[in-house]
């Protein structure tokens, strides 16, 4: 959770999937530090989308320097502040 900044994130990685607990550790993190990061470059939307590209990316990468490949987990995101042609609250989910 990122209050300051609007954003509220859920990670849960997959059960029986290798190294879950850290795919959705690492997935929340990534997500906040680049949404944070592009606050106030971009809209709502592309700095989600941005953040959500950027937490796959960061899984995969793990995934595969540590041998833990089909690492993952779902994530369920929400922001809660207006963009400058941004709705109010934006709610995306995906595993």
């Amino acid at each position: 959770m990122d209050a300051d900044h609007g954003l509220y994130v859920i990670c849960d990685g997959m059960g029986g999937a290798a190294a879950g607990e850290v795919a959705s550790h690492l997935a929340c993190s990534t997500l906040i530090d680049v949404f944070t990061e592009h606050f106030g470059q971009l809209n709502t939307e592309d700095r989600l989308a941005l953040s959500i590209r950027a937490s796959n990316a960061a899984v995969r990468l793990a995934g595969e320097q540590t041998g833990q490949h089909g690492m993952g987990t779902a994530l369920i995101c929400c922001s809660t502040m207006r963009g400058s042609n941004s709705p109010a609250t934006t709610l995306i989910s995906m595993s």
